[in-house]
């Protein structure tokens, strides 16, 4: 199959438009429903999870290519899959392939990827055993809008995304549970005559 490659230094996304501002967008947006969902993460990872900062949001937003899979989930094994997938992350949101998802809360816990790795968190197994001994920050988006129309206890992926910063690597955990080491590959610039529509 044809690698999809994606290039550019300024990617203009009119779905998000959101003003930028000196605070969290996810401090905003945070609800009773979003709480509820990351506490359920809480309790069954045994992990405090904090309202992500101004600085972990910027380090995600962005359009991001999947370059290769650095790992997967134990029980299912590796799929090999989504190399070349275009994820686009935004002040209001993400694009996860043709499934958008709006007004996006982002919560975050640091550890070493040893502990993260664990049957009772990811469960996951890595290619290069050198991500092991490496710290992240293990992040979770909750999607607002699908929250609102879906109980916490329906599948996770219909409106939760797990990511882990790694330095400045991005790690993303697709649908099928690969782990996926992405390369961004261009910015999300609002145009300024958009900047108040959000």
């Amino acid at each position: 199959m044809k690698k999809r490659l994606f290039r550019g230094g300024v990617l203009v996304v009119f779905l998000f438009m959101a003003a930028a501002s000196a605070y969290a967008l996810s401090e905003k947006e945070d609800s009773t429903i979003c709480q509820d969902i990351i506490s359920q993460y809480s309790k069954a990872y045994h992990l405090e999870f904090d309202i992500a900062t101004k600085d972990i949001e910027d380090k995600i937003y962005g359009v991001w290519q999947g370059k290769d899979v650095v790992g997967w989930d134990r029980l299912s094994g590796c799929y090999g899959s989504g190399v070349g997938d275009i994820y686009i992350f935004s002040q209001a949101g993400w694009i996860d392939g043709a499934w958008p998802m709006f007004q996006a809360v982002y919560y975050y816990h640091t550890a070493r990827i040893e502990e993260l790795s664990s049957e009772d968190i990811l469960n996951a197994a890595w290619a290069d055993k050198n991500y092991a001994k490496q710290e992240a920050v293990f992040i979770i988006g909750v999607d607002i809008r699908g929250t609102e129309k879906r109980s916490p206890v329906d599948n996770e992926y219909s409106h939760v995304v797990k990511m882990l910063l790694v330095g400045d690597k991005l790690v993303l955990q697709n649908y099928y549970g690969d782990y996926l080491e992405m390369e961004k590959v261009a910015d999300v610039e609002i145009p300024e005559g958009m900047i108040d529509f959000y």
